[in-house]
């Protein structure tokens, strides 16, 4: 099914499946096939699933995905394991576990581009920590998969404090980033400096469709 990545008005993030607008274009869906789609697992078994993407003449080029959800099931029971069962002749109790796990797949053809682009900043101080939010859209034919640094600089041109962390922008995002404070800060005129690199550590360098930094700053004020 076609989903991917959304925040609320706080930055929390969640992954939604109903944006039929953005699907229409962007769904991978309907374009993949799966062999097999049900199997059986022993423990310690590994099992190789393919995926196979049928993309279609008409296709125009950019990065296509979908959100791929693998469930077990409980296994059946055997005679043997029912018939003992009931020569026991207690109350027998079962509990099963069902896991799920779901995760991206994407499709890229021909020309690919990204970028981003701050559309709305905003602050909050607290006592151990100063949260950064940012409003971001990405631009280009495929989502933004980088690592945004941040700085708070003080009049004097210093950086008090810094922080990073991983960005992902299928379309729109809200992102909430809370950097550590050791000691208040002082009153007066600090710089937020962004930085958004396409890096990231905890994903494959082939992963990551490649852009030019972006740099964002803004000048907050501490009563």
């Amino acid at each position: 099914m076609f989903g991917y990545v959304i925040s609320d008005s706080v930055g929390n993030r969640t992954v939604t499946y109903d944006d039929p607008f953005n699907a229409s274009a962007f769904d991978l869906s309907e374009k993949i096939r799966i062999f097999p789609r049900r199997f059986t697992l022993e423990g310690g078994q590994q099992r190789t699933v393919r995926i196979q993407v049928i993309p279609g003449p008409d296709l125009e080029d950019g990065t296509y995905f979908a959100r791929l959800t693998v469930t077990s099931e409980e296994a059946g029971r055997t005679i043997e394991e029912i018939e003992a069962e009931r020569q026991e002749g207690e109350l027998v109790t079962r509990i099963n576990y069902r896991f799920v796990q779901g995760f991206s797949i994407n499709y890229r053809k021909g020309n690919v581009t990204t970028g981003i682009v701050v559309e709305d900043f905003n602050y909050q101080i607290n006592e151990s920590d100063i949260q950064l939010f940012s409003s971001l859209r990405r631009t280009g034919n495929s989502p933004f998969l980088g690592t945004l640094r941040a700085s708070l600089i003080n009049g004097s041109g210093q950086t008090v404090v810094s922080g990073s962390g991983t960005v992902g922008v299928a379309f729109e995002i809200l992102n909430r980033l809370a950097i550590p404070l050791d000691e208040p800060l002082e009153a007066g005129s600090y710089i937020v400096r962004f930085e958004f690199l396409t890096d990231r550590a905890d994903l494959n360098p082939s992963d990551i469709i490649r852009a030019e930094p972006v740099i964002f700053e803004q000048e907050i004020t501490i009563p």
